[in-house]
C-alpha cells in the first residue's frame, strides 16, 4: 500500500511542476581570477629508517600501555601504527581550487568572500600552504599552492580579504611537518 500511495504522489506532482529540460536554466560559470591544481596534502618521503624508527615508538608506548595496565594506550599505538601501514602508499589526490570575484572555490565547495575574514601564506622547505580564516566556522581552510606562484595568489587574494602576514605556522602542523606525518 504504501508503494501506491508514493507512485500517485509522483503521478500528481510531475504535472504541476515547470522543470522539464525546455525550462531548466543552467547556471552560470563564474570566471576566475586564478585557478590551479595542487595536492590536497604535502607528500612526504620517508625512508626506512623513518619507517624503524617509528616502529619501535610504536612498540614502546604499546609495551609501556601493557605494563602500567593502560591497555587501550596499547591497542590505540596498535591501531594508529597498523592503520599507517595501510595508507603509507596513499598518493594525494589533485584538488581543484579557483578564485574568483564571489570568493573561493575548493574542490566544488564554494566560500563567500562575506564568509571569509583573512588568509596568510606560509612558505615551508616543500611547499607553500594558504590558510584562510573563515568568520563564523572555526579553523582555517588550508590549502596547497602547488606549482601557482604565491606571490600571485596574494596579489588576488589581497584585493579581497585582509592578509595577516604575521602568522606562523601552528605548532602541531610544524610537528607533523618535521615528524613527516
Amino acid at each position: 500500500m504504501g508503494k501506491s500511495v508514493f507512485l500517485g504522489y509522483n503521478k500528481w506532482i510531475s504535472p504541476h511542476t515547470n522543470m522539464t529540460p525546455e525550462t531548466l536554466v543552467p547556471t552560470p560559470r563564474i570566471p576566475a581570477l586564478l585557478e590551479w591544481r595542487a595536492p590536497s596534502r604535502i607528500n612526504n618521503e620517508r625512508s626506512p629508517r623513518w619507517y624503524m624508527i617509528t616502529g619501535i615508538a610504536v612498540l614502546v608506548i604499546a609495551a609501556y600501555g601493557i605494563i602500567s595496565g593502560a591497555w587501550t594506550v596499547s591497542v590505540v599505538a596498535v591501531l594508529c601504527g597498523s592503520v599507517y601501514v595501510l595508507l603509507r602508499d596513499h598518493v594525494p589526490t589533485l584538488r581543484s581550487i579557483s578564485i574568483t570575484e564571489q570568493g573561493v572555490n575548493f574542490e566544488g565547495t564554494f566560500y563567500g568572500y562575506n564568509d571569509l575574514r583573512s588568509f596568510w601564506l606560509i612558505k615551508t622547505e616543500v611547499a607553500t600552504i594558504l590558510h584562510i580564516t573563515q568568520k563564523k566556522r572555526g579553523g582555517d581552510i588550508v590549502l596547497l599552492t602547488g606549482l601557482t606562484d604565491p606571490e600571485l595568489v596574494r596579489q588576488v587574494l589581497s584585493r579581497f580579504l585582509t592578509e595577516e602576514s604575521d602568522h606562523k605556522e601552528h605548532l602541531l602542523d610544524t610537528f607533523i611537518r618535521i615528524c613527516k606525518l
